[in-house]
């Protein structure tokens, strides 16, 4: 979810690890902001979450006895800073 309004984000990519950082499955968040991954237990993972405007995050998965883990990833949104650039070019003067 957005980390300054709590807003569930749909369309964020999730991706699982291994612990060897090989990716096994990437899934994108459904409206409700939910994925779901079937794991198996006393292994670590690592989530890699990422969305359009946001700042991604990785976050570790530590080894678990079984059962559903839930887990919270807020990401903060990239602030988008406008600046105007002039360039002025003077005049070009060639001689022949």
């Amino acid at each position: 979810k957005n980390a300054k309004t709590g807003a569930i984000l749909s369309g964020a990519t999730v991706a699982i690890l291994d612990e060897r950082n090989n990716m096994i499955e990437h899934k994108t968040t459904g409206a409700d902001g939910l994925v779901q991954y079937g794991t198996e237990c006393d292994k670590a993972y690592t989530l890699q979450v990422s969305k359009d405007g946001f700042v991604s995050k990785t976050i570790a998965v530590a080894k678990s006895k079984g059962g559903e883990m839930p887990i919270v990833a807020e990401l903060d949104p990239i602030d988008v800073i406008i600046t105007e650039t002039e360039v002025i070019l003077n005049d070009i003067f060639f001689e022949y």
